[in-house]
């Protein structure tokens, strides 16, 4: 779904986009979908749907898309990590479309990688994606994030090729170990408030998946 990912036909059609992470005590896919937005957390209209399949997008600077890809599109950069994705969608082929992918770290992890993602996202105000054919341009718009967790934050990227484009709305938080990445899609561009009001709701289903992990580890017997 992600900017990069788009075309004249829409979105890939997926095989999945869950991740079973390598790092030890790393919580595990299962637990993860738990935390994940429900179809009662989105606007009326939308419908469950699968991920974007991962594109081979390559942008100038290279590490544009590859970051936009990794965070939306491919498993996560750090083998470690593991990941469940939400995706939901009123039409296929027009959108709008909203994705979120719930990534968990090993300690510092999740830390270090948001920072690596916001350095590099920053620094990508406008870029070329060279394998989109006629060659499209994107940019990317940082704006004030809503406050949650440990640290957040949010941009716009529109993607143009000339034909097509679409606006995406990303906001990106950090709840310790835990990576939220929130990305609204459509042709126009989605509202502010709208999209914080789905990074609350995200938030609050991954504080409700911790506190019931957290307790189910304090009830086991020693």
């Amino acid at each position: 779904m992600g900017a990069c990912a788009q075309g004249p036909d829409g979105p890939a059609r997926a095989t999945g986009g869950d991740v079973a992470g390598l790092g030890a005590g790393v919580t595990p896919v299962p637990v993860l979908r738990s935390g994940l937005l429900q179809l009662a957390d989105v606007p009326a209209g939308f419908r469950r749907s699968e991920p974007s399949d991962p594109t081979d997008a390559v942008s100038e600077p290279p590490a544009c898309a590859r970051t936009l890809n990794e965070l939306e599109l491919d498993r996560p950069a750090d083998p470690r990590a593991s990941q469940a994705r939400a995706f939901f969608v009123q039409d296929d082929l027009t959108g709008p479309w909203i994705q979120q992918v719930l990534r968990a770290y090993p300690p510092g992890g999740a830390r270090q990688r948001f920072h690596e993602v916001v350095d590099t996202l920053t620094s990508c105000t406008r870029f070329t994606i060279t394998t989109a054919r006629p060659p499209a341009e994107e940019t990317v718009t940082a704006r004030t994030p809503p406050r949650l967790g440990s640290e957040s934050w949010a941009a716009t990227v529109v993607y143009d090729d000339g034909v097509l484009s679409i606006h995406s709305q990303f906001v990106i938080v950090r709840v310790d170990d835990y990576l939220v990445v929130l990305t609204v899609a459509a042709g126009q561009r989605p509202s502010d408030q709208a999209v914080d009001a789905l990074a609350r709701a995200a938030a609050a289903r991954l504080a409700t998946m911790v506190e019931a992990r957290s307790a189910s580890a304090t009830a086991r017997p020693a």
